[in-house]
């Protein structure tokens, strides 16, 4: 017989525990967050990870990692890991694809059971805060009419997440600096209907394709709103390789964009 899992129930419903299992508890409890990692050899991240995510005070969300090929043993921990009591967990394999092609099939399983749901594209080099899965849903409440929810990350140096030299302290984005800058934090929490309604990730835009949907919203005119409280830590191994790190991906997103506007233009784009 199956174990049952732990239930958890934000709306203080008593649900029997012997009827939920890893198949269908997302029937009784869909989650509200869904937070999809991508991971190519990773593994000495993972652990780290994988414990940030077990010490959320935020009992019920959903996690998605697409593993794009891993050679040295992360795809097999990613599997030992998962699932976990109150977490809804799958894993994706898709080697040679752009990571943003699994996001955007993972986004349209969590609205299939959740039509209200957020997604949080996360790193599996960052480190949350316990707290901070459950402050973001707070705020989704708090501000209904939001599309994409972003906090500030501290800056550590070292692997064990210990010696903090900096923090990503990110501005309350006009509309204006967000389609300059491209940035909107790490792991941002955005409504899930909002990258439906805009066609999702361009996979054609490689790995800058997140910065790429942020400037689309931006466009759109979508609301940015800034998380005051410190949502978690990120990994550089010096603030001048971070600040280095931000100016390459702002510069690589610009040629990006340019060279697949260049593309666009070409009279047999949209050929077979």
């Amino acid at each position: 017989m199956e174990e049952a899992y732990i239930t958890i129930d934000r709306s203080g419903e008593t649900v029997d525990t012997s009827a939920v299992t890893k198949d269908n508890i997302s029937s009784y409890f869909p989650a509200k967050i869904q937070l999809i990692a991508f991971c190519y050899n990773n593994i000495e991240l993972l652990e780290g990870f994988f414990e940030s995510l077990t010490k959320q005070t935020l009992s019920r969300f959903d996690i998605c990692i697409v593993d794009l090929g891993s050679t040295d043993g992360s795809y097999e921990l990613i599997e030992d890991w998962m699932p976990r009591p109150g977490i809804v967990s799958r894993q994706m394999q898709k080697k040679g694809v752009s990571p943003f092609a699994a996001y955007n099939e993972a986004t349209l399983i969590n609205l299939s059971k959740n039509s209200d749901g957020w997604i949080c594209p996360v790193n599996v080099g960052d480190r949350f805060s316990p707290g901070a899965l459950k402050t973001y849903l707070g705020y989704t409440d708090t501000f209904p009419n939001t599309d994409v929810f972003y906090g500030n990350f501290k800056i550590v140096n070292d692997k064990e997440y210990k010696n903090i030299v900096g923090l990503q302290d990110w501005p309350e984005y006009s509309r204006a600096a967000l389609i300059e800058e491209n940035f909107c934090g790490c792991s941002p929490l955005i409504k899930g209907s909002s990258i439906v309604e805009l066609g999702g990730f361009d996979v054609n835009m490689g790995y800058v394709a997140d910065h790429d949907l942020y400037t689309r919203m931006a466009e759109e005119d979508k609301i940015f709103h800034r998380v005051e409280e410190v949502i978690g830590k990120h990994y550089e191994e010096d603030e001048e390789s971070y600040d280095e790190g931000r100016k390459t991906i702002t510069e690589l997103f610009k040629k990006q964009t340019e060279d697949l506007r260049e593309l666009k233009r070409a009279p047999d784009y949209n050929k077979s």
